[in-house]
């Protein structure tokens, strides 16, 4: 949300919660007001009852008097019966005047009452000493001369009390009515206010937030429907799909690719659908769902009219209906592809062979010279010319000869690795750069190619040979030397006979060996680490070296996971013997081995999915995680285990 919306949103909350409070607070107040208000009434009610049960206790009192003036003897239960009804009548009269927290009676009085209470007083203290007297003379056995005047006074004061008690009821109930109607009133003011705060609620907040989750709505709907008429419009191919693969949504472009209409996707399912060419998807798709990223990729898809597209592709998780999703963009990119490949080939590539040609040689060979120079290790070339060549154009016709050429392209190929430059200089002329290799493996990989190259039959040419240039490079040699050195010798290979290799003496008295070559000095003297060191040496160099890993894309993944997992395993010695030899700046060094760690990944993943070539990874395992590293980070802790 913006700004403007936040604040919208918060001024409606703010509003809401004052509006619940208010509310809350009067329905709070109204039940307490309403729960004293019948403990009030109930008081009153026990007031009323105790008052009037008064008059009858007064009564009471005056009719067994009155049944034991009959009487001359009275019975033990009827004296206790006497005794009893004073104490309550006795009791009662000081709760009501007092209050009684006891009998649950409360202090209900007026001024009035209490007016009336001091003129009942002298009553009823007459009535409670004659009826004790008269009860204590029937007690002695006296006669009723004794107890008949108290008798008489007895029924006097009785008659002034009922009729004062009478008036105090009666003020006792105006204040149980007046308390009654302040109820109904308070009640009534209580729910008006609720009723006009209810409207005022609805008035200033209900509608204004019903009108904004209205607008909230139909902005949102029409966000949708944009957001996805775009999306269906898109020039690039877009998949929303469940974890599985089935389809739920695509847009336009994704059409050409299924070949179905959108509302036929729904039991369709991308990785039987959509025909890719050179991707394991499910893989991908099951990467993806692990937390791995897939973005970039390109790979090729063959679409509804069965044409061959070549796209970028990546991958998102996301989510649909509240349920794990994936999205998939294809952005096709096949002009931009074939565009590319044909500038690329002819600025690089020789439009007969499709081999390298000069001017890609002068773009790389410096690069290699200083990589060699660099890392000291072996460069050597070669350099062949078909024998006889002007012969086969001459007898057989320049189209006959453009086939040799092509046959001594393929052948040369067939012989040479990933990470080796093949070039077509001119004419019958072919050069090959072979960095991690010294003169004995160059003559080695030259006699191979002269032999194939022997043996061949062309249909229409039939037989023919070449003649070989080898050469090793030393240290600080330029290219234009080498090249002379590796032309010089084909010139002899020409003049003795030809169909031979003459190899350039190597003026450095044999610098190179076959392969990496590990220096005495790049060793720390921890011997473990040494020996790893140069275990990671010959793994590499045997991926470089080996043919069938550049030809078996799973062998290929399968022994660079061999190669990482040993990396990984150096790099957790290393960081551990460090630790042990108290390395100040080890943690700077184990950052350093998770990136390369990382990368490293990443480049297989690369080449698993056809995004890269061998050489690419090799380059990369050499260049950074091997000699790049040893040299720029290794060498930094060499003094730890040399002192220690």
């Amino acid at each position: 949300m913006d700004g403007d919306v936040k604040k919208r949103y918060r001024i409606l909350t703010m509003r809401l919660i004052l509006a619940a409070g208010i509310l809350a607070a009067l329905l709070i107040g109204m039940q307490i007001m309403t729960q004293l208000q019948m403990n009030q009434m109930t008081g009153m009610e026990k007031v009323i009852n105790v008052a009037g049960r008064q008059r009858m206790l007064s009564q009471k009192i005056t009719k067994e008097l009155l049944y034991l003036k009959y009487y001359d003897q009275a019975e033990d239960y009827e004296i206790e019966v006497m005794n009893d009804l004073v104490f309550q009548f006795e009791s009662a009269h000081y709760s009501l005047l007092l209050g009684n927290n006891l009998r649950d009676i409360p202090d209900m009085n007026n001024e009035e009452i209490l007016q009336k209470y001091q003129e009942i007083k002298p009553y009823f203290l007459e009535i409670i000493e004659n009826a004790e007297a008269a009860v204590n003379e029937i007690t002695l056995g006296h006669g009723k001369d004794h107890w008949e005047p108290m008798m008489d006074q007895i029924l006097q004061s009785e008659k002034q009390y009922l009729l004062i008690m009478d008036e105090i009821v009666l003020l006792y109930e105006t204040e149980s009515s007046d308390l009654l109607q302040v109820s109904k009133v308070s009640h009534m003011i209580l729910n008006l206010l609720i009723l006009l705060l209810s409207g005022l609620v609805f008035w200033k907040l209900l509608i204004p937030v019903s009108k904004e989750l209205k607008n909230g709505f139909e902005q949102q709907f029409e966000n949708a429907q944009n957001i996805r008429k775009m999306f269906y419009h898109l020039k690039a191919g877009v998949f929303l799909i469940r974890p599985d693969g089935r389809i739920i949504f695509q847009n336009k472009e994704a059409q050409n690719l299924t070949g179905f209409e959108e509302e036929e996707v729904q039991d369709i399912n991308i990785l039987e659908h959509v025909k890719w060419m050179d991707l394991n998807i499910k893989r991908l798709l099951d990467d993806v769902k692990s937390g791995k990223s897939a973005e970039d990729i390109e790979t090729n898809v063959e679409d509804k009219n069965g044409i061959n597209r070549t796209v970028m592709l990546t991958i998102t998780s996301t989510t649909h209906q509240k349920e794990d999703a994936l999205m998939l963009s294809l952005f096709d990119i096949t002009v931009q592809k074939r565009a590319e490949e044909e500038l690329t080939g002819k600025a690089n590539k020789d439009e007969l062979t499709g081999l390298y040609n000069r001017h890609f040689l002068d773009f790389i060979i410096q690069e290699e010279i200083e990589r060699a120079e660099r890392y000291e290790i072996p460069l050597s070339a070669i350099l062949l010319d078909l024998d006889h060549f002007k012969r086969i154009n001459d007898r057989w016709g320049h189209p006959v000869g453009d086939s040799v050429l092509i046959s001594t392209s393929e052948l040369i190929q067939k012989f040479t690795r990933i990470s080796d430059y093949v070039f077509r200089i001119g004419g019958e002329e072919f050069l090959i750069l072979m960095p991690h290799t010294n003169i004995s493996g160059a003559v080695t990989a030259a006699e191979k190619i002269r032999k194939e190259i022997e043996e061949s039959i062309h249909v229409t040419a039939g037989k023919f040979t070449a003649s070989f240039g080898v050469a090793e490079r030393c240290p600080g040699e330029t290219f234009r030397t080498l090249y002379k050195r590796i032309d010089d010798a084909l010139y002899e290979a020409k003049n003795s006979g030809r169909n031979c290799i003459v190899k350039s003496e190597n003026p450095c008295n044999g610098y190179a060996t076959i392969g990496l070559k590990w220096k005495k000095s790049w060793e720390c003297g921890e011997n473990k680490i040494d020996e790893q060191h140069r275990e990671l040496f010959r793994l590499s160099g045997n991926f470089a070296n080996n043919n069938a890993f550049h030809k078996d894309r799973e062998k290929a993944v399968s022994y660079l996971e061999q190669i990482i997992q040993h990396v990984i395993e150096h790099f957790e010695y290393e960081e551990s013997a460090l630790s042990k030899a108290g390395y100040q700046d080890l943690n700077r060094h184990k950052k350093i081995h998770g990136n390369l760690i990382k990368k490293a990944n990443e480049m297989k993943e690369l080449y698993s999915y056809g995004s890269i070539d061998s050489i690419k990874v090799f380059t990369f395992l050499f260049d950074e995680v091997i000699i790049g590293h040893l040299l720029s980070e290794d060498i930094k802790f060499h003094d730890v285990f040399l002192n220690l």
